[in-house]
């Protein structure tokens, strides 16, 4: 434990960027408050690499650092939703679909419509891939009634492109190409260029 947090003062006193390294050994240290902000950090540039699983290791140890700091919920629900969207990459759809409700819980203890709305259009992706097509639907309806009355943002043209999917998948094609027309509008006021690639296909 001490030569850990020696380790991790020289590598953090000289600038060091590697935050899978000093992540490992703000745990050697038990230091939780510094594991939290580097694997969150760590899981961040695996992601961004498409090392998806090793962005999976990175969450979870955030994860448990979170618990064990008691964090606060907001940060907590970030985690939870970073989290599940990694897992869903590695086809993990069943316990990505579960800490989505856990992170719902907790944006709704926050009063955060728009994260809120967010995190159910992406459980409703995770339901579809768990052959759960009722719920899925309801969950992708549920966002939009939280993301509508909060303007033209880049959540709300997400949630109303995976509205079109969800009406395409139940054979409702009219449905499907009036709510695709109009994510499409939405992803080229807003500049989402793989919001209307999405919807395009």
């Amino acid at each position: 434990t001490a030569l850990h947090r020696l380790l991790l003062a020289a590598l953090t006193a000289h600038g060091v960027d590697d935050d899978a390294r000093l992540a490992f050994h703000a745990e050697g240290a038990g230091d939780v408050t510094a594991v939290l902000r580097y694997s969150r950090a760590a899981a961040r540039r695996a992601a961004s690499l498409a090392a998806h699983r090793d962005a999976v290791a990175h969450y979870r140890r955030a994860l448990a650092a979170a618990d064990s700091v008691g964090a606060d919920p907001r940060t907590r629900a970030e985690v939870l939703d970073a989290l599940a969207t990694e897992l869903g990459l590695i086809d993990e759809w069943a316990e990505a679909e579960r800490l989505r409700g856990e992170a719902l819980v907790l944006w709704r203890d926050v009063g955060d419509p728009l994260r809120q709305g967010d995190s159910l259009r992406m459980q409703s992706r995770a339901l579809w891939r768990l052959a759960r097509g009722a719920e899925s639907r309801a969950a992708v309806r549920e966002a939009l009634v939280l993301l509508e009355p909060l303007g033209e943002t880049p959540e709300l043209a997400r949630a109303v492109k995976d509205l079109a999917g969800t009406h395409m998948g139940n054979g409702e094609h009219v449905q499907a190409l009036v709510a695709a027309d109009r994510a499409a509008l939405l992803a080229d006021q807003l500049g989402l260029a793989d919001v209307l690639c999405d919807v395009l296909d």
